[in-house]
């Protein structure tokens, strides 16, 4: 018998950052609440090379084609270059008093990617996706050309889900 559920989980965890996020007036306490909101559905188990893999894995999920997956990977890897610098004290404290650490363009981005990938981790979940080893795995497939992407896009899209399971 299966181990319950932890993508359930996963999608609620996640999407508690990303709700807390709207709440916070501090731009770098919503940088963290979505860096954790992300952080959840992206991170592999073993931690290694988690930049990378986090990075590779989102631009995986969320890109519709190789333009859309480098343009996710290259934004995503300076973010998470902000967050080492902001996690280990190795950043500008003069540009986080002044604003300058985090722009709100950039917020709005990855806040935009963050609710783009909880979305699509809700669809996966109705889809019977049960544990996010799953997804993980899923997405590895994809990095390896041994699962189409375009399959995979359609099977994340919530207009898709809806208009082939709920009747109108």
């Amino acid at each position: 018998m299966d181990a319950p559920s932890d993508l359930r989980k996963v999608i609620e965890r996640a999407g508690r950052h990303y709700e807390s996020f709207h709440s916070k007036e501090n731009i770098l306490d919503q940088f963290i609440d979505l860096l954790i909101s992300i952080e959840t559905l992206f991170s592999p188990s073993d931690m290694r090379e988690s930049t990378y893999r986090i990075c590779e894995n989102m631009a995986f999920f969320l890109g519709q084609n190789s333009n859309e997956r480098n343009k996710i990977y290259q934004f995503m890897n300076i973010i998470l270059d902000k967050r080492n610098k902001l996690y280990h004290g190795g950043y500008n404290t003069k540009e986080v008093d002044e604003g300058k650490f985090i722009a709100k363009s950039e917020i709005g981005e990855l806040a935009s990617y963050a609710r783009r990938s909880i979305v699509g981790y809700i669809i996966l979940f109705l889809r019977e996706y049960n544990h996010k080893k799953v997804v993980l795995n899923k997405i590895q497939l994809l990095i390896m050309g041994k699962e189409s992407s375009d399959e995979f896009q359609r099977s994340i899209d919530a207009d898709l889900y809806i208009q082939e399971n709920i009747p109108f």
